[in-house]
């Protein structure tokens, strides 16, 4: 890439041409997203220095970017945990990890049964200031395919999925609390590990478009309305969500099961 050019001299400076600390003055000046789409490129000294700066930023800029995990058991009981980056660690093999931990400690009520499926974490997405609904460039959820963790046994847990390595705890059910159902667990989430990789990923559009034609809200009458949710009945989420009919039919399945999350999200 020329940044410099004379005719007298008729030389050209390629930008990674220039010394270190030029381009790391200049890339501190990019967002998080951007930075993401730094690390992206074959140049091992611009990617080096993305990396640096990225850490700087998720250190000393905690609420500028948090991750987002979204869990679901059978399309009934589902919970939102933001994450935010602990700190820098490597693997086995030497390869540089990102480490998140939940910004709030939660707890939530999932069941173990042969009759039920397994939880699941189906997505991932980076949340922040400096990333907006439009950005065309990230995916709106990182995890390729649904990681499904046990809860029957009672302790910590391991999931490991290609460059994701999730943690959780698993508990009883507390005594002053009134089981629902046979095989109650309480299941607390508490680390996520990740690579560098699987945060600097780029959108598929194809499949995007794709994801957005199967998924669009259908129209339904009023009288239909549902919820999954085992807090609130059909009467009481039409009276504490009394808004009108065309944009109620809109949330019912984001409101459907979200028991406990940190920040406001969607599905």
């Amino acid at each position: 890439m020329p940044i410099f050019n004379t005719k007298q001299h008729n030389t050209c400076i390629a930008f990674t041409n220039l010394p270190n600390e030029v381009i790391y003055s200049i890339l501190q000046y990019l967002t998080i997203p951007d930075l993401l789409m730094v690390l992206k490129l074959l140049n091992k000294r611009l990617s080096q220095s993305a990396k640096q700066i990225l850490l700087n930023k998720l250190n000393t800029e905690p609420s500028s970017c948090s991750l987002r995990l979204c869990f679901d058991q059978e399309n009934q009981w589902r919970f939102t945990v933001d994450f935010k980056f602990s700190k820098a660690t490597t693997s086995h093999n030497g390869t540089p990890r990102l480490l998140f931990i939940p910004i709030k400690p939660v707890s939530v009520r999932m069941y173990s049964s042969k009759f039920l499926r397994r939880p699941m974490l189906h997505k991932a997405s980076l949340v922040g200031p400096e990333f907006s609904q439009q950005e065309e460039r990230l995916p709106n959820n990182m995890i390729r395919s649904p990681i499904g963790f046990d809860i029957k046994r009672v302790g910590h847990g391991v999931q490991v999925q290609r460059e994701v390595l999730f943690k959780y705890k698993v508990s009883k059910a507390p005594e002053n609390v009134i089981k629902t159902r046979s095989g109650e667990r309480w299941v607390e989430p508490f680390e996520l590990e990740c690579s560098f990789e699987f945060l600097c990923q780029t959108k598929n559009k194809i499949l995007q478009r794709v994801f957005h034609i199967l998924h669009k809200p259908m129209k339904v009458e009023e009288d239909d309305l549902f919820t999954t949710s085992s807090s609130y009945s059909v009467s009481e989420t039409k009276r504490l969500y009394s808004f009108d009919k065309s944009i109620r039919t809109e949330l019912m399945p984001i409101i459907g099961g979200l028991n406990t999350s940190t920040m406001e999200t969607s599905f």
